[in-house]
């Protein structure tokens, strides 16, 4: 458990560059706040910030418009494993436990760790529920899954690696799904215990996750952190209204239809000693070789959408990683809401899964 206390931020896409400064100097030059866990999240829904009370006042200090700031303050528990991946239902089995005791929760898969975000008040009762994790009979069954999964996985993974190397290689591995799907929930599924007005949405790119190998190698990768989080047609919607010529003002920085915002998700996250990156596929060969250690997996995001999700919501971070134990699964939280990472083969069968869970419908875009 970290002592130090956190804040939760949201950033409305138009209020991202009047956040430039502050981002730039956290996220690309490095100067963040020792020992304190850090994310930052850039999505068609704006910008999550985890970060410092000070940072949170440097932030306030700017003056944008369009920010909104939890009124609670936030404990990071983390637990470190080898792989964050590789423990599939760990993070069902705790979230559920917390759920049942009223507690809310945000969560967010790093390289190798799992990070839980509890709201100060609740601080002692999640750490009584933490102490009760030592289920035999459930860590036993994850641990056994995770043998498995890891002999399987064996034999291909030096063979992933090389081809995410390879430059000739990276139209044929790189696949993307372009097709539209629309899917609606089972009329027989009992009533899920949530607020009504979520579909699930898959987003159309794969993403990969990675970590810096050094803190230096972070640092001399400053200017193209930079171009990716604020400068990035993908990402930033005033440089794509930039480059179509168009005249810019708060309406189209506002509008939010699918042909404006095609949907995507980036993020960096520092958890003690890791810099971890959530990036699409394909960025991953604009870094020095290296630089990263790129997990072999090739990830397809399953997005929460629909309406934002409240922080007292519990129960959220449990419904979306309750999928099959034998799936492999990362789990984030944003401000605003959640997201499930599965393979990408594994993308059709996860969605009904939640669908049957949350009781709402999915789209794969």
């Amino acid at each position: 458990m970290q002592n130090s206390s956190l804040c939760v931020i949201s950033i409305a896409p138009n209020a991202v560059p009047s956040c430039a400064w502050l981002l730039y100097r956290q996220y690309a030059l490095g100067k963040r706040d020792k020992d304190v866990f850090q994310s930052l999240l850039l999505d068609d829904d704006g910008l999550s910030l985890v970060c410092s009370p000070l940072s949170c006042s440097i932030l306030e200090s700017l003056q944008p418009n369009g920010i909104t700031i939890s009124a609670q303050r936030w404990i990071a528990l983390i637990i470190n494993v080898s792989s964050a991946a590789e423990f599939p239902g760990a993070v069902n089995y705790l979230a559920n436990l917390l759920s049942k005791e009223g507690i809310s929760v945000l969560h967010i898969s790093t390289f190798e760790s799992e990070v839980f975000l509890v709201q100060e008040k609740d601080i002692e009762r999640a750490c009584d529920v933490m102490k009760k994790t030592d289920d035999p009979k459930e860590i036993a069954e994850m641990l056994e899954i995770t043998n498995r999964k890891q002999q399987l996985k064996s034999s291909s993974n030096d063979k992933l690696n090389s081809l995410l190397r390879d430059d000739n290689s990276v139209d044929s591995v790189f696949i993307n799904t372009s097709s539209s799907i629309n899917r609606e929930p089972s009329p027989s599924l009992s009533s899920a215990p949530f607020k009504e007005g979520f579909i699930l949405c898959a987003l159309p790119r794969n993403v990969m996750l990675a970590k810096f190998t050094s803190e230096e190698y972070m640092l001399k990768c400053s200017d193209l952190l930079t171009r990716l989080m604020l400068f990035d047609s993908r990402y930033n919607k005033l440089e794509r209204i930039i480059e179509k010529g168009n005249i810019v003002n708060s309406i189209n920085l506002n509008s939010n239809s699918i042909e404006e915002s095609p949907s995507f998700m980036f993020g960096i996250w520092k958890c003690q000693d890791e810099y971890t990156l959530l990036l699409e596929e394909n960025d991953v060969t604009l870094f020095p070789e290296d630089a990263l250690i790129v997990s072999p997996q090739r990830w397809k995001v399953i997005k929460l959408c629909g309406r934002s999700i409240e922080f007292d919501e519990t129960g959220i971070v449990s419904a979306m990683s309750k999928i099959e134990h034998e799936v492999l699964a990362l789990n984030i939280s944003t401000a605003t809401t959640n997201c499930t990472l599965v393979p990408e083969e594994q993308l059709e069968n996860s969605l009904n899964k939640l669908s049957e869970v949350l009781k709402c419908p999915y789209k794969i875009l």
